[in-house]
């Protein structure tokens, strides 16, 4: 989950969804991954950072996320995912317009 301008779950409602998590799932151990890395990435270096994060995403059972970036990841390891929209409408957007295609 973002924690920048554009976030929009509050910190309570994050602390609420992680005791949500443990309550029906106490033997699962949680660990927050950012498709946002704290340093620059050399040209060079972008497939092989992709790369080792999609494999963060395949290892996961479950991504929550609102990020269209982890939304994007998540659908392509095929990992099941909950998106929270966030300020810029980026994920409910692209949500929107892929139910639209699949005729949902």
């Amino acid at each position: 989950m973002r924690s920048d301008l554009e976030k929009n779950v509050t910190d309570e409602q994050l602390a609420e969804i992680q005791q949500i998590l443990k309550i029906h799932y106490p033997n699962e151990q949680m660990n927050k991954i950012d498709t946002v890395v704290p340093y620059m990435v050399s040209e060079g270096m972008r497939k092989k950072e992709v790369k080792n994060k999609l494999e963060q995403f395949k290892k996961a059972k479950l991504i929550i996320t609102d990020r269209l970036h982890g939304m994007i990841f998540a659908t392509i390891t095929a990992t099941p995912c909950i998106a929270f929209g966030n300020s810029n409408g980026k994920v409910k957007k692209t949500c929107m317009v892929g139910l639209s295609i699949m005729n949902i």
